[in-house]
């Protein structure tokens, strides 16, 4: 959590757009928990516009291509030090079906709000690239074991996005 909560306070040098910084935070919170290192493309998608159709197309092609690339990943995550995981008793490989369904109901409702609004506001689009990540990683759910991947990574995005609902979205 020590990890998570230093990613959660660079993403103050994302606004800012100071990368240095950031990646000063980054590699720290690397130092605490490896899996931080997945925050790396945060940086680069703040600004980025949100293109529903692109992100509901390549959801769609991830979800057909599960078991390939699932099987791509237990073989990337064997040769790591993280390949005892695989068969122990972490290696659930059951889909997390609530969370599943949760996240893609929330991620309709942003983006329906950013269909129905044609401002650009890029904070609240960065807030559902970011969410857009979390599903991505629900979708791999039960394919990675638990304790190598899932869990760190949809923590990271999904409290970093719901920081948008945080701020709340009054005028500014």
């Amino acid at each position: 959590m020590l990890a998570t909560a230093i990613l959660l306070y660079a993403l103050k040098y994302v606004y800012d757009r100071n990368w240095k910084h950031y990646f000063l935070l980054l590699i720290i919170a690397a130092g605490i928990h490896i899996s931080a290192l997945l925050f790396v493309p945060v940086y680069f998608i703040y600004g980025k516009r949100v293109n529903i159709k692109k992100q509901i197309i390549a959801y769609l092609i991830l979800g057909i291509s599960v078991p390939i690339l699932g099987k791509l990943v237990l073989r990337l995550i064997s040769k790591t030090k993280y390949g005892w995981y695989i068969g122990s008793m972490y290696d659930t490989n059951n889909f997390y079906l609530i969370g599943f369904v949760f996240t893609l109901f929330f991620l309709a409702i942003f983006y329906y709000y950013v269909y129905c609004n044609p401002e650009h506001d890029v904070k609240y689009e960065f807030y559902v690239n970011l969410y857009y990540l979390a599903a991505v990683t629900v979708l791999f759910s039960s394919v990675v074991p638990r304790r190598s991947s899932d869990e760190a990574v949809c923590i990271y995005y999904l409290f970093s996005s719901s920081k948008a609902g945080i701020q709340g979205r009054g005028p500014q």
